[in-house]
Protein backbone atom coordinates (compact mmCIF):
# COMPACT_ATOMS: atom_id res chain seq x y z
CA UNK A 1 0.00 0.00 0.00
CA UNK A 2 1.28 3.60 -0.52
CA UNK A 3 1.59 6.37 2.05
CA UNK A 4 0.02 9.63 1.16
CA UNK A 5 0.81 12.65 2.59
CA UNK A 6 -1.25 15.58 1.30
CA UNK A 7 -0.50 19.37 1.81
CA UNK A 8 -2.77 21.49 2.66
CA UNK A 9 -3.13 25.63 1.83
CA UNK A 10 -3.45 27.85 4.95
CA UNK A 11 -4.08 31.75 5.23
CA UNK A 12 -0.76 31.40 7.69
CA UNK A 13 2.66 30.10 6.76
CA UNK A 14 3.23 27.57 8.95
CA UNK A 15 5.61 23.75 8.74
CA UNK A 16 2.89 21.27 10.18
CA UNK A 17 -0.04 19.98 7.19
CA UNK A 18 -3.67 19.57 8.27
CA UNK A 19 -4.46 15.62 8.16
CA UNK A 20 -5.65 12.75 10.03
CA UNK A 21 -4.48 9.45 9.81
CA UNK A 22 -6.34 6.26 8.21
CA UNK A 23 -6.42 2.69 9.28
CA UNK A 24 -7.31 -0.27 7.14
CA UNK A 25 -8.49 -3.59 8.71
CA UNK A 26 -6.92 -6.77 8.31
CA UNK A 27 -9.72 -9.79 9.79
CA UNK A 28 -9.99 -13.15 10.31
CA UNK A 29 -13.58 -14.25 8.99
CA UNK A 30 -15.47 -17.66 7.98
CA UNK A 31 -15.72 -18.51 4.41
CA UNK A 32 -19.09 -20.46 4.68
CA UNK A 33 -17.29 -23.42 3.98
CA UNK A 34 -16.73 -26.42 6.43
CA UNK A 35 -13.09 -28.52 5.22
CA UNK A 36 -11.22 -31.54 6.36
CA UNK A 37 -8.83 -31.12 8.63
CA UNK A 38 -7.77 -34.73 9.07
CA UNK A 39 -4.93 -35.99 10.26
CA UNK A 40 -2.68 -39.52 10.58
CA UNK A 41 -2.73 -40.79 14.51
CA UNK A 42 1.29 -40.76 15.60
CA UNK A 43 2.25 -44.28 16.98
CA UNK A 44 3.97 -44.92 20.24
CA UNK A 45 5.29 -48.08 21.74
CA UNK A 46 2.09 -48.79 23.41
CA UNK A 47 -1.04 -45.99 21.95
CA UNK A 48 -1.70 -43.74 19.31
CA UNK A 49 -2.50 -40.32 19.33
CA UNK A 50 -3.49 -37.73 17.13
CA UNK A 51 -4.38 -34.06 18.50
CA UNK A 52 -6.17 -30.83 16.38
CA UNK A 53 -6.19 -27.04 17.78
CA UNK A 54 -9.14 -25.38 16.53
CA UNK A 55 -8.74 -22.09 14.75
CA UNK A 56 -12.37 -21.60 14.40
CA UNK A 57 -15.71 -23.94 15.02
CA UNK A 58 -14.89 -27.92 14.82
CA UNK A 59 -16.60 -31.08 14.74
CA UNK A 60 -16.18 -34.45 14.83
CA UNK A 61 -19.62 -35.48 13.43
CA UNK A 62 -19.91 -39.41 13.71
CA UNK A 63 -17.59 -42.65 14.30
CA UNK A 64 -16.58 -42.96 10.38
CA UNK A 65 -14.81 -40.01 10.68
CA UNK A 66 -12.29 -42.23 12.55
CA UNK A 67 -10.58 -44.77 10.08
CA UNK A 68 -8.94 -47.63 10.34
CA UNK A 69 -6.02 -48.70 7.49
CA UNK A 70 -8.62 -49.96 4.79
CA UNK A 71 -10.88 -46.38 5.46
CA UNK A 72 -13.74 -48.24 7.44
CA UNK A 73 -14.96 -45.84 10.11
CA UNK A 74 -15.00 -47.00 13.92
CA UNK A 75 -17.20 -49.98 14.02
CA UNK A 76 -18.10 -53.80 13.98
CA UNK A 77 -15.75 -54.18 11.16
CA UNK A 78 -12.91 -51.92 11.33
CA UNK A 79 -9.28 -52.80 11.43
CA UNK A 80 -7.50 -51.00 13.90
CA UNK A 81 -6.50 -54.23 16.01
CA UNK A 82 -6.81 -58.23 14.61
CA UNK A 83 -4.90 -59.92 16.69
CA UNK A 84 -6.37 -63.07 19.36
CA UNK A 85 -7.64 -61.76 22.31
CA UNK A 86 -7.28 -58.08 21.50
CA UNK A 87 -9.96 -54.87 21.82
CA UNK A 88 -9.88 -51.80 21.22
CA UNK A 89 -9.55 -48.89 24.02
CA UNK A 90 -10.57 -45.09 22.61
CA UNK A 91 -11.10 -42.02 24.22
CA UNK A 92 -11.52 -38.27 23.18
CA UNK A 93 -10.65 -35.55 25.01
CA UNK A 94 -11.06 -31.63 24.96
CA UNK A 95 -8.93 -29.40 26.34
CA UNK A 96 -7.53 -32.26 28.37
CA UNK A 97 -11.09 -33.53 29.76
CA UNK A 98 -12.49 -37.01 28.58
CA UNK A 99 -16.02 -36.80 26.56
CA UNK A 100 -16.48 -40.20 24.80
CA UNK A 101 -14.18 -43.45 25.71
CA UNK A 102 -14.84 -47.30 24.56
CA UNK A 103 -13.12 -50.30 25.96
CA UNK A 104 -13.55 -53.85 25.91
CA UNK A 105 -17.47 -54.14 27.26
CA UNK A 106 -18.68 -50.93 26.71
CA UNK A 107 -19.54 -48.50 23.61
CA UNK A 108 -21.63 -45.74 24.64
CA UNK A 109 -23.29 -43.94 21.81
CA UNK A 110 -21.09 -41.82 19.84
CA UNK A 111 -23.07 -38.13 19.11
CA UNK A 112 -21.73 -35.40 17.36
CA UNK A 113 -18.64 -33.56 19.25
CA UNK A 114 -18.38 -29.85 18.88
CA UNK A 115 -15.20 -27.72 19.65
CA UNK A 116 -14.61 -24.04 19.71
CA UNK A 117 -12.42 -21.72 18.30
CA UNK A 118 -9.01 -21.92 19.92
CA UNK A 119 -10.28 -25.30 21.53
CA UNK A 120 -8.04 -28.43 21.71
CA UNK A 121 -9.39 -31.88 21.00
CA UNK A 122 -6.94 -35.27 21.38
CA UNK A 123 -7.70 -38.77 20.48
CA UNK A 124 -5.60 -41.58 21.87
CA UNK A 125 -6.29 -44.93 20.81
CA UNK A 126 -4.32 -48.62 21.39
CA UNK A 127 -5.01 -52.69 20.89
CA UNK A 128 -5.36 -54.39 24.28
CA UNK A 129 -5.06 -57.70 25.97
CA UNK A 130 -4.82 -59.02 28.98
CA UNK A 131 -1.46 -57.45 30.42
CA UNK A 132 -0.56 -55.40 27.72
CA UNK A 133 -1.03 -53.37 24.98
CA UNK A 134 -0.09 -51.79 21.61
CA UNK A 135 -0.84 -49.10 19.16
CA UNK A 136 -2.97 -49.07 16.58
CA UNK A 137 -2.77 -50.26 12.88
CA UNK A 138 -1.15 -47.57 11.03
CA UNK A 139 -2.31 -45.86 9.24
CA UNK A 140 -5.24 -44.90 11.06
CA UNK A 141 -6.74 -41.52 10.46
CA UNK A 142 -9.24 -38.60 11.96
CA UNK A 143 -11.23 -36.41 9.79
CA UNK A 144 -12.75 -33.86 12.07
CA UNK A 145 -14.23 -31.17 9.89
CA UNK A 146 -13.15 -27.07 10.74
CA UNK A 147 -15.03 -24.35 9.72
CA UNK A 148 -13.27 -22.37 7.16
CA UNK A 149 -11.82 -19.15 8.49
CA UNK A 150 -8.71 -16.47 5.82
CA UNK A 151 -7.60 -13.49 6.94
CA UNK A 152 -9.25 -10.68 4.61
CA UNK A 153 -8.19 -6.80 3.87
CA UNK A 154 -10.82 -4.60 4.20
CA UNK A 155 -8.63 -1.57 3.41
CA UNK A 156 -9.85 1.79 4.88
CA UNK A 157 -13.62 2.08 4.44
CA UNK A 158 -14.41 -1.36 4.53
CA UNK A 159 -16.49 -1.09 1.69
CA UNK A 160 -15.15 -4.01 0.49
CA UNK A 161 -12.55 -6.88 1.10
CA UNK A 162 -9.96 -8.84 -0.44
CA UNK A 163 -8.91 -12.38 0.59
CA UNK A 164 -5.37 -12.62 1.61
CA UNK A 165 -3.93 -15.83 -0.24
CA UNK A 166 -2.51 -18.47 2.08
CA UNK A 167 -4.11 -17.51 5.35
CA UNK A 168 -6.14 -21.10 5.83
CA UNK A 169 -7.00 -20.78 9.53
CA UNK A 170 -6.03 -16.69 9.47
CA UNK A 171 -2.54 -17.72 9.74
CA UNK A 172 -0.07 -14.92 9.85
CA UNK A 173 2.09 -16.07 6.86
CA UNK A 174 5.84 -14.21 6.45
CA UNK A 175 4.13 -11.53 3.61
CA UNK A 176 1.40 -10.41 6.49
CA UNK A 177 3.34 -10.16 9.10
CA UNK A 178 5.63 -8.17 7.06
CA UNK A 179 3.03 -6.02 6.10
CA UNK A 180 1.45 -5.17 9.41
CA UNK A 181 4.86 -4.86 11.21
CA UNK A 182 5.47 -1.83 8.56
CA UNK A 183 2.53 0.05 9.25
CA UNK A 184 1.85 -0.41 13.28
CA UNK A 185 3.21 2.99 14.16
CA UNK A 186 3.63 5.43 11.67
CA UNK A 187 4.72 8.19 13.91
CA UNK A 188 8.16 8.97 15.73
CA UNK A 189 7.07 11.64 18.27
CA UNK A 190 3.21 12.69 19.59
CA UNK A 191 0.75 10.33 19.88
CA UNK A 192 -2.34 9.80 17.42
CA UNK A 193 -5.40 10.68 19.18
CA UNK A 194 -7.97 7.58 20.28
CA UNK A 195 -10.75 8.37 17.83
CA UNK A 196 -8.05 6.90 15.23
CA UNK A 197 -6.63 4.01 16.44
CA UNK A 198 -7.39 0.25 15.73
CA UNK A 199 -9.26 -1.33 18.06
CA UNK A 200 -7.40 -4.20 18.45
CA UNK A 201 -3.30 -4.92 18.15
CA UNK A 202 -1.70 -8.10 17.24
CA UNK A 203 2.03 -8.77 20.02
CA UNK A 204 3.99 -10.11 17.42
CA UNK A 205 4.63 -13.65 18.80
CA UNK A 206 0.50 -14.75 17.56
CA UNK A 207 0.82 -16.82 14.42
CA UNK A 208 -2.70 -17.50 13.95
CA UNK A 209 -5.36 -14.29 14.15
CA UNK A 210 -8.47 -15.21 16.30
CA UNK A 211 -11.86 -16.01 14.27
CA UNK A 212 -13.60 -12.42 14.51
CA UNK A 213 -10.38 -10.57 15.80
CA UNK A 214 -9.82 -7.50 13.30
CA UNK A 215 -5.78 -5.81 13.04
CA UNK A 216 -5.98 -2.29 11.93
CA UNK A 217 -3.07 -1.21 10.34
CA UNK A 218 -1.77 2.52 8.77
CA UNK A 219 -3.06 3.28 5.53
CA UNK A 220 -2.03 6.98 4.21
CA UNK A 221 -2.78 10.58 5.84
CA UNK A 222 -5.97 12.36 4.82
CA UNK A 223 -5.87 15.96 4.24
CA UNK A 224 -8.81 17.26 6.32
CA UNK A 225 -11.36 19.89 4.44
CA UNK A 226 -10.72 22.92 3.70
CA UNK A 227 -12.99 24.69 5.95
CA UNK A 228 -11.16 23.21 8.88
CA UNK A 229 -8.07 24.04 10.46
CA UNK A 230 -6.26 25.10 13.20
CA UNK A 231 -7.12 28.43 14.86
CA UNK A 232 -3.77 30.85 15.72
CA UNK A 233 -4.06 33.00 18.86
CA UNK A 234 -2.51 36.87 18.61
CA UNK A 235 0.21 36.27 18.94
CA UNK A 236 0.26 34.55 15.31
CA UNK A 237 1.27 30.93 16.74
CA UNK A 238 -0.84 28.18 16.45
CA UNK A 239 -3.79 27.68 19.54
CA UNK A 240 -4.54 24.51 21.19
CA UNK A 241 -8.15 24.07 19.23
CA UNK A 242 -8.69 23.05 15.52
CA UNK A 243 -11.76 24.42 14.17
CA UNK A 244 -14.15 22.88 12.51
CA UNK A 245 -17.57 22.90 10.89
CA UNK A 246 -19.25 25.31 8.72
CA UNK A 247 -18.80 29.23 9.47
CA UNK A 248 -22.73 29.28 11.17
CA UNK A 249 -22.23 26.23 13.49
CA UNK A 250 -18.52 26.06 14.12
CA UNK A 251 -16.57 23.79 16.49
CA UNK A 252 -13.78 23.87 18.62
CA UNK A 253 -10.96 20.61 19.13
CA UNK A 254 -8.60 19.64 20.59
CA UNK A 255 -5.58 18.34 18.28
CA UNK A 256 -2.45 16.44 18.59
CA UNK A 257 0.89 17.68 16.91
CA UNK A 258 2.93 14.27 15.44
CA UNK A 259 5.98 13.67 13.26
CA UNK A 260 5.97 10.69 11.11
CA UNK A 261 9.14 8.36 10.64
CA UNK A 262 9.40 10.09 7.48
CA UNK A 263 9.91 13.55 9.28
CA UNK A 264 6.56 15.20 8.11
CA UNK A 265 4.68 17.16 10.75
CA UNK A 266 0.70 17.11 11.58
CA UNK A 267 -1.94 18.65 13.15
CA UNK A 268 -4.51 15.85 14.31
CA UNK A 269 -7.87 16.96 15.41
CA UNK A 270 -9.05 15.25 18.23
CA UNK A 271 -11.92 15.37 20.70
CA UNK A 272 -14.28 18.13 21.07
CA UNK A 273 -14.09 21.04 23.12
CA UNK A 274 -16.74 23.98 22.37
CA UNK A 275 -19.61 23.56 20.06
CA UNK A 276 -21.73 26.81 18.98
CA UNK A 277 -18.68 28.66 18.07
CA UNK A 278 -19.79 32.37 16.81
CA UNK A 279 -15.90 31.98 14.44
CA UNK A 280 -12.65 30.89 13.77
CA UNK A 281 -11.38 33.78 11.45
CA UNK A 282 -12.16 36.72 9.67
CA UNK A 283 -14.32 35.12 7.13
CA UNK A 284 -16.80 34.24 9.48
CA UNK A 285 -17.31 37.53 11.08
CA UNK A 286 -17.69 39.33 7.85
CA UNK A 287 -20.49 37.16 6.45
CA UNK A 288 -22.30 38.24 9.13
CA UNK A 289 -21.50 41.84 9.89
CA UNK A 290 -20.85 42.66 5.74
CA UNK A 291 -17.08 43.23 6.69
CA UNK A 292 -17.74 45.19 10.07
CA UNK A 293 -16.50 43.08 12.53
CA UNK A 294 -13.40 40.79 13.04
CA UNK A 295 -13.24 37.95 14.86
CA UNK A 296 -11.60 37.74 18.11
CA UNK A 297 -9.60 34.62 18.36
CA UNK A 298 -9.34 35.02 22.15
CA UNK A 299 -13.01 34.51 22.49
CA UNK A 300 -13.91 33.34 19.30
CA UNK A 301 -16.38 36.01 18.72
CA UNK A 302 -17.26 38.79 16.66
CA UNK A 303 -15.38 41.94 17.92
CA UNK A 304 -15.88 45.53 16.90
CA UNK A 305 -12.19 46.40 17.90
CA UNK A 306 -9.44 46.71 15.66
CA UNK A 307 -5.91 45.52 14.77
CA UNK A 308 -3.68 48.25 14.74
CA UNK A 309 0.07 48.91 14.11
CA UNK A 310 0.02 52.88 15.41
CA UNK A 311 -2.86 55.19 16.95
CA UNK A 312 -3.14 56.19 13.04
CA UNK A 313 -4.78 52.81 12.44
CA UNK A 314 -7.24 53.39 15.36
CA UNK A 315 -9.18 56.81 14.37
CA UNK A 316 -12.64 56.83 13.33
CA UNK A 317 -14.03 59.20 10.48
CA UNK A 318 -16.36 61.42 11.25
CA UNK A 319 -16.48 60.83 14.98
CA UNK A 320 -16.14 63.40 17.37
CA UNK A 321 -13.72 63.55 19.80
CA UNK A 322 -15.77 64.41 22.47
CA UNK A 323 -19.77 64.25 23.18
CA UNK A 324 -22.02 64.16 26.42
CA UNK A 325 -19.29 65.31 28.59
CA UNK A 326 -17.42 62.61 27.61
CA UNK A 327 -13.98 63.11 26.03
CA UNK A 328 -13.19 60.30 23.39
CA UNK A 329 -9.22 59.28 22.71
CA UNK A 330 -8.24 55.95 20.48
CA UNK A 331 -4.80 54.50 21.19
CA UNK A 332 -2.91 51.22 19.57
CA UNK A 333 -2.34 48.71 22.71
CA UNK A 334 1.03 47.33 21.33
CA UNK A 335 0.64 45.54 24.74
CA UNK A 336 -2.19 43.36 23.01
CA UNK A 337 -1.05 41.99 19.95
CA UNK A 338 -3.46 40.97 17.31
CA UNK A 339 -1.57 39.04 14.40
CA UNK A 340 -0.84 40.08 11.58
CA UNK A 341 -0.91 43.69 13.67
CA UNK A 342 1.55 44.62 16.25
CA UNK A 343 -1.71 45.68 18.48
CA UNK A 344 -5.22 46.64 19.57
CA UNK A 345 -7.31 49.64 19.16
CA UNK A 346 -8.00 50.46 22.47
CA UNK A 347 -10.74 53.75 23.42
CA UNK A 348 -10.24 55.73 26.64
CA UNK A 349 -13.17 57.98 27.67
CA UNK A 350 -12.94 60.63 30.40
CA UNK A 351 -15.62 63.16 31.28
CA UNK A 352 -14.85 66.28 31.18
CA UNK A 353 -16.86 69.41 32.36
CA UNK A 354 -17.63 70.70 28.74
CA UNK A 355 -17.16 69.83 25.04
CA UNK A 356 -17.14 72.88 23.17
CA UNK A 357 -17.82 76.56 23.39
CA UNK A 358 -21.52 76.34 22.39
CA UNK A 359 -22.34 74.42 25.61
CA UNK A 360 -21.15 78.16 27.90
CA UNK A 361 -22.42 81.60 28.53
CA UNK A 362 -21.84 84.77 25.76
CA UNK A 363 -17.89 86.16 25.96
CA UNK A 364 -17.19 82.32 27.82
CA UNK A 365 -14.75 79.73 26.13
CA UNK A 366 -14.97 75.96 27.03
CA UNK A 367 -12.33 74.56 29.15
CA UNK A 368 -12.67 70.92 29.23
CA UNK A 369 -10.25 70.69 32.45
CA UNK A 370 -11.72 73.77 34.51
CA UNK A 371 -15.49 74.17 32.43
CA UNK A 372 -16.70 77.41 31.24
CA UNK A 373 -14.57 80.15 31.33
CA UNK A 374 -14.58 83.97 31.24
CA UNK A 375 -13.01 85.16 27.13
CA UNK A 376 -11.77 88.41 29.02
CA UNK A 377 -9.62 89.83 31.58
CA UNK A 378 -10.76 93.31 32.10
CA UNK A 379 -7.40 95.53 32.49
CA UNK A 380 -6.90 99.46 32.88
CA UNK A 381 -5.13 101.84 30.75
CA UNK A 382 -2.38 103.39 33.18
CA UNK A 383 -3.38 107.10 33.38
CA UNK A 384 -1.78 109.45 31.23
CA UNK A 385 -0.89 106.52 28.83
CA UNK A 386 -1.12 105.82 25.28
CA UNK A 387 -2.52 102.03 25.13
CA UNK A 388 -2.08 100.39 21.98
CA UNK A 389 -5.60 99.17 20.50
CA UNK A 390 -6.85 95.66 19.86
CA UNK A 391 -6.35 92.49 21.58
CA UNK A 392 -4.15 92.41 24.91
CA UNK A 393 -3.64 96.57 25.03
CA UNK A 394 -0.25 97.50 26.06
CA UNK A 395 1.35 100.89 26.43
CA UNK A 396 3.28 102.66 23.89
CA UNK A 397 5.41 105.53 23.76
CA UNK A 398 5.12 108.35 21.56
CA UNK A 399 8.00 109.44 18.94
CA UNK A 400 9.92 112.60 19.08
CA UNK A 401 7.46 115.72 18.05
CA UNK A 402 4.33 113.38 18.91
CA UNK A 403 1.71 113.91 22.06
CA UNK A 404 -0.66 111.39 23.95
CA UNK A 405 -3.83 112.86 22.37
CA UNK A 406 -6.98 111.16 24.09
CA UNK A 407 -9.26 109.51 21.90
CA UNK A 408 -12.90 111.17 21.54
CA UNK A 409 -15.10 108.76 24.27
CA UNK A 410 -12.13 107.34 25.76
CA UNK A 411 -9.36 108.38 28.28
CA UNK A 412 -7.22 105.71 25.28
CA UNK A 413 -4.92 108.02 23.89
CA UNK A 414 -3.21 107.92 20.71
CA UNK A 415 -0.09 109.11 19.17
CA UNK A 416 -0.41 112.83 17.76
CA UNK A 417 1.33 115.72 16.66
CA UNK A 418 -1.54 118.19 17.91
CA UNK A 419 -4.36 117.21 20.29
CA UNK A 420 -7.89 118.52 18.80
CA UNK A 421 -10.34 119.32 21.74
CA UNK A 422 -12.43 116.33 23.18
CA UNK A 423 -16.04 116.39 22.88
CA UNK A 424 -17.61 114.38 25.93
CA UNK A 425 -20.57 112.53 25.47
CA UNK A 426 -23.30 111.87 27.82
CA UNK A 427 -22.83 108.05 26.27
CA UNK A 428 -19.21 108.41 26.99
CA UNK A 429 -19.98 109.94 30.62
CA UNK A 430 -21.84 107.21 31.43
CA UNK A 431 -19.46 104.67 30.03
CA UNK A 432 -16.72 106.18 32.09
CA UNK A 433 -16.10 103.44 34.21
CA UNK A 434 -15.69 100.99 31.91
CA UNK A 435 -12.38 99.32 31.61
CA UNK A 436 -9.69 98.30 28.44
CA UNK A 437 -10.27 94.31 28.24
CA UNK A 438 -7.67 92.01 27.23
CA UNK A 439 -8.43 89.24 25.71
CA UNK A 440 -7.68 85.52 26.88
CA UNK A 441 -6.36 82.50 24.85
CA UNK A 442 -8.82 81.30 22.23
CA UNK A 443 -10.38 84.27 21.85
CA UNK A 444 -10.75 85.14 18.46
CA UNK A 445 -12.53 88.46 18.54
CA UNK A 446 -11.36 92.17 19.20
CA UNK A 447 -12.16 95.52 20.49
CA UNK A 448 -12.56 96.18 24.62
CA UNK A 449 -14.00 99.50 26.56
CA UNK A 450 -11.90 102.32 27.49
CA UNK A 451 -10.43 101.93 30.86
CA UNK A 452 -11.28 103.65 34.17
CA UNK A 453 -8.34 105.55 34.84
CA UNK A 454 -8.63 107.60 31.24
CA UNK A 455 -12.47 108.39 31.91
CA UNK A 456 -11.35 109.47 35.64
CA UNK A 457 -8.56 112.02 33.58
CA UNK A 458 -11.59 113.33 31.05
CA UNK A 459 -13.85 114.26 34.55
CA UNK A 460 -11.26 116.20 36.11
CA UNK A 461 -9.96 118.04 33.02
CA UNK A 462 -13.81 118.69 32.53
CA UNK A 463 -14.37 120.04 36.02
CA UNK A 464 -11.49 121.99 36.00
CA UNK A 465 -13.05 123.99 33.02
CA UNK A 466 -16.04 124.97 34.38
CA UNK A 467 -14.50 125.98 37.98
CA UNK A 468 -12.49 128.25 35.66
CA UNK A 469 -15.59 129.28 33.75
CA UNK A 470 -17.10 130.23 36.77
CA UNK A 471 -14.61 132.53 38.03
CA UNK A 472 -14.28 134.41 34.91
CA UNK A 473 -18.08 134.91 35.49
CA UNK A 474 -17.83 135.89 38.58
CA UNK A 475 -14.78 138.58 37.98
CA UNK A 476 -17.10 140.30 35.06
CA UNK A 477 -19.98 140.93 37.19
CA UNK A 478 -17.70 142.19 40.35
CA UNK A 479 -16.40 144.76 38.00
CA UNK A 480 -19.73 145.65 36.65
CA UNK A 481 -21.31 146.26 40.03
CA UNK A 482 -17.56 148.30 40.93
CA UNK A 483 -18.72 150.54 37.97
CA UNK A 484 -22.07 151.17 38.82
CA UNK A 485 -21.53 152.42 42.27
CA UNK A 486 -18.74 155.14 40.95
CA UNK A 487 -21.35 156.74 38.39
CA UNK A 488 -24.87 157.23 38.25
CA UNK A 489 -27.50 155.12 35.94
CA UNK A 490 -28.19 157.56 33.14
CA UNK A 491 -29.50 157.56 29.70
CA UNK A 492 -28.36 159.16 26.11
CA UNK A 493 -29.96 160.11 23.13
CA UNK A 494 -28.02 158.33 20.08
CA UNK A 495 -26.80 161.32 18.26
CA UNK A 496 -27.27 159.70 14.83
CA UNK A 497 -30.07 158.22 14.93
CA UNK A 498 -31.89 159.81 18.54
CA UNK A 499 -32.49 156.51 20.06
CA UNK A 500 -32.13 156.26 23.79
CA UNK A 501 -28.97 154.44 25.07
CA UNK A 502 -28.19 153.30 28.40
CA UNK A 503 -25.19 155.06 29.74
CA UNK A 504 -22.90 152.18 30.30
CA UNK A 505 -23.06 151.00 26.73
CA UNK A 506 -20.03 152.26 24.82
CA UNK A 507 -22.21 152.03 21.33
CA UNK A 508 -25.68 152.59 19.81
CA UNK A 509 -27.31 149.24 19.52
CA UNK A 510 -29.29 150.97 16.93
CA UNK A 511 -26.90 152.39 14.58
CA UNK A 512 -23.53 151.48 16.06
CA UNK A 513 -22.30 155.10 16.47
CA UNK A 514 -19.96 155.78 19.38
CA UNK A 515 -22.37 157.48 22.35
CA UNK A 516 -18.99 159.19 23.73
Amino acid sequence: MIVLAIPFAFTQEQQCELAHPTFGTIGCEKTGKWIDIGKQLQSSTTDSTVQFNCTSNCELQNKTDIRDPNGNGLGSSDKFCGGIGEWLDIQILKNGQKVWSRGLNSEPPFALIKFSSGDTFEIKMKCSWIGGSRPVNAPSTVHPVEEEIVLYDYGVDKAGKTFIAQTLGCVLNPEVQTFINSHKNPITEGQIPEKYQPKDTLVDSVTNMELGRTYGYFARWEPDPTDIGVVYDKTGQPSSFYCSGNPTNRILLSYSKITTNSGKCYYVPSTTVRTGVECCNDSDCRLKSNGQLLCDQGEFKCSDKKRCDSGIDCQVPGESDCSNKIQTAWSCNLAQPWYPSKGTCVKNETPVSCCSDNECGLNEYCDRTNGCKARYILQECPYGSCCKEGGNYKTQNCGTGLQCCASEGSIVGNCKETCAPIVTSTESTKSGTDAQSTKLPNDTSSGGKSGTSTIIVAVIVVSFLIVLAIAAGGYFIYRNLQTNAKSPLATFACPKCNSVQKSTTKFCTSCGNKLK
